[in-house]
């Protein structure tokens, strides 16, 4: 289980094998971390961004998901893309350019 801890501000800031974050109220806290891989899905779980993954298309590689890295591009297509760039063709045939 993920066990956070608030921090006294008088203790050390940067205690081995602890991850150090600091929450929206400001309080400063503390996670001990483990290098497994249940304690990242326990981290996934918990993790308040979590639900933005379901915005983009992801790539597949001979049918499975791919890890996408790419310096040189845009990112990974936003679902809400297509939306966009057809209102702003259909506004382009139908005003030209003003």
């Amino acid at each position: 289980m993920v066990q956070i801890y608030q921090l006294d501000i008088s203790e050390q800031i940067a205690p081995s094998g602890h991850i150090l974050f600091i929450h929206r109220n400001h309080d400063i806290c503390r996670m001990q971390f483990e290098n497994t891989k249940s304690f990242a899905q326990q981290l996934d779980a918990v993790d308040p961004l979590k639900d933005y993954r379901n915005l983009f298309y992801h790539p597949k590689l001979n049918g499975k998901p791919a890890t996408y890295f790419c310096g040189n591009s845009l990112g990974l297509e936003p679902k809400t893309a297509k939306e966009f760039v057809n209102q702003e063709l259909d506004d382009w045939a139908e005003f030209a350019v003003e």
